[in-house]
């Protein structure tokens, strides 16, 4: 998540899940994924959804504080995605 006003510093930590092969540093998850070396689009880990599971579901997330805020501020969220 980077904020659009005021530089691009990113606000999360542990953003491209480098820090060991579980969900550390603020992130949480529930249901089916993990960290997997082989879910990496650069580095060494991303985040897998083990979605080929019949029934099966899963998230993750982060708490990111973003005060104090000004009018108008506005933050930018993206991830990247590959199909299996």
């Amino acid at each position: 998540m980077l904020p659009q006003t005021g530089g691009a510093a990113n606000l999360l930590s542990n953003p491209g899940f480098e820090d060991g092969t579980a969900f550390v540093n603020g992130w949480f998850s529930w249901g089916d994924c993990g960290v997997e070396s082989w879910a990496a689009r650069s580095g060494s880990n991303g985040v897998a959804l083990y979605g080929w599971v019949s029934g099966s579901f899963g998230g993750f997330a982060q708490d990111v504080g973003v005060t104090p805020h000004a009018e108008g501020d506005i933050y930018t969220f993206s991830i990247d995605v590959m199909p299996e």
